[in-house]
């Protein structure tokens, strides 16, 4: 790439710049879990019972 052009670089940019987007759509639709205890990860009804309790109290 180097060697071909002098605007070869732009070639890389583009490249960098969708993956960017593309770690920015996954952040932005990813699911919090900081709250969320290790043991739980993963369990689909441990989730659906800690969101009740919290709608419920």
């Amino acid at each position: 790439m180097a060697g071909q052009s002098e605007q070869a670089w732009l070639i890389v940019a583009a490249i960098t710049a969708g993956c960017v987007v593309i770690n920015v759509i996954a952040i932005a639709t990813a699911k919090e879990t900081y709250r969320t205890p290790l043991s739980e990860l993963g369990d689909a009804d441990a989730a659906d019972a800690r969101r009740e309790a919290v709608h419920a109290g």
